[in-house]
C-alpha cells in the first residue's frame, strides 16, 4: 500500500524527543483531571497515554492512532452512561478531557502541535469547575509556565532570538504583566455575571444531606475538608459549646431514614423572644460550593437578602435567577431564645408520627420510667434521658456496630453509636411516650389509655447541622470542618417552644466542650478521622502549617474568588478616591495601564530585533566582562582572530571552547549558517 504524503508535511514531522516533551507536557497539564473522573475513564485514559509514549519509542504512528480510536469509541460510551449520575458539567468535562487525549494519540506535525496548546488551555479552564483554591491556581500557573515554555521555545528551534523561551525572559514578562492583571481584577466594576455554571448531578453533592441515614454524618466526620468559614464581627464570640451551625431539620422517620418536611424552607417561622444582649453578628463564607444549606447559629434572625427563614428556623440556599450563588453571608443570630405560641396541629402530628409496624417496647419502656421519675415532664424526661446517658456506659464512636440505627438494639445492646444515633434515640423514645406540650404529668403514666392520651400533646424533632470549630489564631476565624458534621434533638415544652437538647454532650462532652471528635472513653473512632486533624493535635508545627495554610485560602477566597463591590470600594477608600465612584476606578486603571505600557514599550525596543542582533549584544557583554579581567580586543580585531588569541594563552577546555567559537562565529558571518543559537549557548558557557 502507497500513502501519499506531501513534501510540507513531511517536512513539519517532529522527531522522538520532541514528541515525548510535547506529550510530557500535555501530561502535567491534564492528569490531575483523570482523579475527578469516573474511576474506569480515568484509568483508561492513562493507559491511553503510556500507550502514547510507547508509540512514540518505536516510532509507530499505527499503533497510536489505533489506541486514538478505541478510546475514542469507549470513552464516549463511558460518559453517556454515567451522564444521569455526573451532571451535565462533569460529562461536559469528562468528554473534553477524552477527545483531548485522543487528540494527542493520533498527533503528527507541527500544526496538531498548536491544537494540543489550545487543548490544554481549555483543560486548565476545565480543572477550575472542580476546585478554585490557591493550590490548584499555584498548579494551574505552573503547568500553563510549562505549556508556553515548551511552545514558544517549538516556535523558535535553531534561531538565536530565544529571549521569550527562557525562563528569566518568561518571569520578566510575567512581572510586567502582573500589574495589568491586578488592575483589571481589582479596580474593573464588579458586576454581576451573564451566566452560571449548570447544577452538577447528584453524584457530585456532598456536605449536609437532605435527609439522614445511619452513617451519613459520620462518614463526613471523617473529613478534614473546610465546609464555612466564620469571622465574627461584632466583638463578642460565643464559647464552643453555643457553636451550633444549623441546617436542615427532620421530621419524619420511615424506619430506616429521617427526611425533612416538604415545603418547610418556604413557610414563615414561629414568633420567638429573645434577648438582645445575646444578639451574635458574623460574617459566614461557604468554601464547599456544593452546600444547600446555610450553616448558621442557633437561633437566625437577620438574614441576607432573598434567603428566606424557613419554618423550622432552617436556611436553604435558593440560586439566583442567572443560576449564580454568593459565597459571603453576613448574618446576626439569638443564642438566648424561646419560641412563643401556641404548637399547630400539623407540627404536633410530624413531631409525633412513627413508623407503621415499629415495635421499640424496651425503649417505650425506659421512657415510660424517665417520665415518672422525673415530674412527668418532657424536661424532666430529656433531663433523665441525658443523665442516663452520661452515667452509664454508653461510648461515642465513628465506627459503630450493625444494627445501631435501631433504638432497640443500640440503647440495650451495643450502646456504641455517633451523634445520630443517640439523637434518634432520643426523639424516637420522647414520641414513644408522647412528651406534653403545655401540659404537665404529675404523677407518671400507669395506663396505655394515659399514653395514648399523650401521643396527641408533645412534639419531637431531629437538627442536623454543624457543632463547634476550630480558631485559627492567625487570623481570627472560625474554621468549621466536615468533621463537624452533628445532630441533635428538639423538644417542645410548655412555655418554652422548641428546646434544643443535646445528648451527644452527655456521652462525649469533648466533642462539644472543646471540639474534639474523641469523648475519651472509646477509642474506636478516633483511628476514622482524617489523618491530618490526629496529627495537628498532637504536633504543635503541623498545627501551625495547617492554621497558616487556611488563613493563605481565607485571604484567596476574599480577596481573589468572592472579591466584590463592597471590597473594591473599600480600596477606593483607601487610595482616597471613595468620592470618585465607578470614575475613580477608571482612573486608576488608566494609570496603572499607562505605566505598564511605558515599560512595555521600553522592553520592546531593546530586545534583539534579528539574530545579527542577539549576537552583538551577548558579544557585547561577554567583551566587556573580559576586559575587566585584562582581556582587551584590539580595535583591528576581528572577533573571531581575537578568540584564536586568547585560545593560545588559555587552557585545555577554554582554548577548545574559543577555538569553537571561532569557527561558529566565521560560519554565520561568513557562510550564514543557522547556528545562531549554538553560539549563543557556547558564549554562556566560556569562563576565563
Amino acid at each position: 500500500m502507497i500513502r501519499w504524503v506531501s513534501a510540507q508535511a513531511y517536512q513539519d514531522r517532529l522527531d522522538g524527543r520532541e514528541w515525548r516533551r510535547i506529550t510530557a507536557t500535555f501530561t502535567l497539564v491534564a492528569l490531575p483531571l483523570f482523579f475527578f473522573l469516573p474511576g474506569t475513564l480515568g484509568v483508561l485514559l492513562a493507559a491511553a497515554i503510556a500507550l502514547k509514549f510507547v508509540a512514540i519509542a518505536r516510532d509507530d504512528e499505527r499503533l497510536a492512532i489505533g489506541v486514538a480510536l478505541v478510546l475514542m469509541f469507549i470513552g464516549t460510551a463511558l460518559v453517556y452512561s454515567g451522564q444521569k449520575t455526573q451532571g451535565l458539567t462533569l460529562s461536559f468535562v469528562a468528554l473534553l478531557v477524552t477527545m483531548s487525549v485522543c487528540k494527542l494519540l493520533e498527533s503528527r506535525n507541527r500544526r496538531d502541535v498548536h491544537v494540543l496548546f489550545l487543548l490544554e488551555t481549555l483543560l486548565m479552564l476545565a480543572f477550575l469547575m472542580y476546585s478554585q483554591s490557591i493550590l490548584i491556581f499555584l498548579y494551574l500557573l505552573f503547568a500553563l509556565a510549562i505549556s508556553v515554555h515548551g511552545l514558544v521555545r517549538f516556535e523558535q528551534r535553531g534561531r538565536a532570538r530565544v529571549q521569550f523561551a527562557r525562563w528569566r525572559d518568561l518571569l520578566r514578562l510575567f512581572l510586567i504583566a502582573l500589574p495589568f492583571a491586578a488592575a483589571m481584577f481589582f479596580f474593573f466594576p464588579r458586576i454581576q455575571p451573564l451566566w452560571g455554571m449548570p447544577q452538577q448531578g447528584k453524584g457530585a453533592v456532598t456536605g449536609l444531606p437532605d435527609e439522614m441515614n445511619m452513617g451519613d454524618l459520620s462518614s463526613l466526620a471523617q473529613s478534614n475538608e473546610i465546609a464555612f468559614r466564620v469571622r465574627f464581627t461584632g466583638g463578642a464570640t460565643p464559647d464552643t459549646n453555643q457553636l451550633y451551625w444549623r441546617g436542615p431539620v427532620l421530621w419524619q422517620f420511615d424506619g430506616t431514614q429521617w427526611l425533612q418536611r416538604r415545603g418547610d424552607p418556604f413557610r414563615p417561622p414561629a414568633p420567638v423572644d429573645y434577648q438582645q444582649d445575646s444578639i451574635v453578628r458574623y460574617e459566614t463564607t461557604l468554601v464547599k460550593s456544593s452546600l444547600k444549606w446555610l450553616p448558621a447559629l442557633d437561633l437566625p434572625q437577620q438574614l441576607p437578602d432573598n434567603l428566606p427563614l424557613g419554618h423550622a428556623y432552617q436556611i436553604a440556599l435558593f440560586p439566583a435567577a442567572n443560576g449564580v450563588t454568593g459565597k459571603r453571608f453576613r448574618l446576626a443570630s439569638a443564642l438566648a431564645y424561646r419560641t412563643t405560641g401556641e404548637l399547630s396541629r400539623r407540627d404536633r402530628q410530624d413531631a409525633l408520627q412513627l413508623p407503621p409496624g415499629l415495635t421499640i417496647p424496651q425503649t417505650q419502656g425506659l421512657a415510660q420510667r424517665l417520665l415518672q421519675e422525673n415530674g412527668g415532664t418532657a424536661r424532666g424526661f430529656a433531663e433523665g434521658f441525658l443523665k442516663r446517658l452520661h452515667e452509664e456506659e454508653y461510648y461515642y464512636s465513628l465506627e459503630p456496630p450493625p444494627g445501631a440505627g435501631n433504638p432497640e438494639v443500640f440503647l440495650f445492646r451495643d450502646r456504641i453509636g455517633f451523634c445520630e444515633h443517640y439523637a434518634s434515640a432520643m426523639v424516637l423514645a420522647a414520641r414513644s411516650v408522647g412528651i406534653p406540650a403545655r401540659v404537665v404529668i404529675g404523677g407518671g403514666i400507669r395506663s396505655a389509655a394515659e399514653i395514648a392520651a399523650l401521643l396527641d400533646a408533645g412534639a419531637a424533632r431531629v437538627v442536623i447541622g454543624y457543632q463547634g470549630g476550630e480558631r485559627n489564631p492567625l487570623t481570627g476565624d472560625w474554621v468549621v470542618r466536615e468533621e463537624s458534621a452533628h445532630a441533635w434533638t428538639e423538644l417542645w415544652l410548655d412555655g418554652e417552644g422548641w428546646v434544643r437538647f443535646d445528648p451527644t454532650a452527655a456521652v462525649a462532652p469533648n466533642r462539644i466542650l472543646q471540639g474534639q471528635l474523641s469523648g475519651g472513653v472509646l477509642t474506636a473512632g478516633e483511628d476514622s478521622r482524617a489523618f491530618s486533624t490526629r496529627i495537628a493535635e498532637n504536633l504543635g508545627a503541623v498545627a501551625w502549617l495547617r492554621n497558616a495554610m487556611d488563613a493563605t485560602q481565607a485571604f484567596w477566597q476574599d480577596w481573589v474568588i468572592n472579591l466584590d463591590s463592597d471590597q473594591q470600594q473599600g480600596l477606593l477608600e483607601g487610595l482616597g478616591l471613595q468620592a470618585f465612584g465607578s470614575a475613580g476606578l477608571f482612573i486608576v486603571m488608566a494609570l496603572l495601564l499607562a505605566i505598564g505600557s511605558a515599560i512595555l514599550y521600553w522592553y520592546w525596543t531593546r530586545r534583539p530585533r534579528s539574530d545579527d542582533d542577539a549576537i552583538a549584544r551577548a558579544l557585547r557583554r561577554k567583551l566587556a566582562a573580559w576586559e575587566k579581567r585584562g582581556y582587551s580586543k584590539a580595535t583591528a580585531e576581528s572577533v573571531a582572530v581575537f578568540f584564536r588569541r586568547l585560545a593560545a594563552t588559555a587552557g585545555d577546555k577554554q582554548a577548545a571552547q574559543l577555538q569553537q567559537a571561532a569557527t561558529l562565529y566565521e560560519s554565520l558571518r561568513y557562510r550564514e549558517d543557522d547556528n545562531a543559537s549554538q553560539l549563543l549557548s557556547l558564549l554562556k558557557r566560556i569562563r576565563l
